[in-house]
């Protein structure tokens, strides 16, 4: 198949390059980031006395509820979800409360709008009032923010056939269902 050793080495070289660029595009996060969730404190804590947290990085994720332009900045207010590994937010799960995510420019609306999933990663300085609510909210000085477009379902009503209680086995031909054969 192959006629020298310099093209079998080229064939394994350029299958590890590929190898390691499909893996590192899975997560935009990397692990050392992943593991500094651990460290922080819980979202609750966060809630209760956003002051107490001054300065401290925060990687937290949610669905948009509300965004607001003022003065240069974008501010949104936020519905706190858990994150996965990936770092993308966890729909099916409840949330424990709201937070403000105040990035320091103007943010594209189309990128950002109503419900979009996000995962921001900053700094929190205090507390700000919602933009939907009169109640306050921990406020987050955003230094890398993420929206996920592609719909993320997960659970019963999920596309994944793994996410499904069943496992879905009858799509591989092992149970009752369309493809049975």
């Amino acid at each position: 198949m192959y006629n020298t050793d310099k093209e079998l080495s080229l064939f394994i070289l350029l299958s590890i390059l590929f190898i390691l660029l499909e893996f590192s595009s899975c997560a935009p996060f990397t692990d050392v980031k992943m593991e500094s969730i651990k460290k922080q404190p819980s979202f609750l804590k966060l809630m209760a006395k956003p002051q107490e947290y001054r300065g401290q990085k925060v990687f937290l994720g949610g669905t948009v509820a509300a965004v607001n332009k003022k003065r240069g900045k974008t501010y949104m207010e936020i519905i706190e979800l858990p994150v996965d590994d990936s770092g993308r937010p966890l729909i099916d799960y409840p949330s424990e409360g709201r937070f403000i995510a105040e990035v320091s420019h103007d943010m594209d609306p189309t990128l950002f709008g109503e419900g979009t999933p996000v995962t921001v990663r900053g700094n929190v300085i205090g507390k700000a009032q919602g933009l939907i609510s009169e109640s306050f909210f921990p406020l987050v000085q955003v230094k890398t923010i993420i929206p996920w477009k592609e719909s993320i379902v997960y659970g019963k009503n999920s596309t994944n056939w793994f996410d499904q209680p069943e496992g879905n086995l009858h799509a591989w031909g092992w149970g009752p269902g369309a493809y049975w054969w």
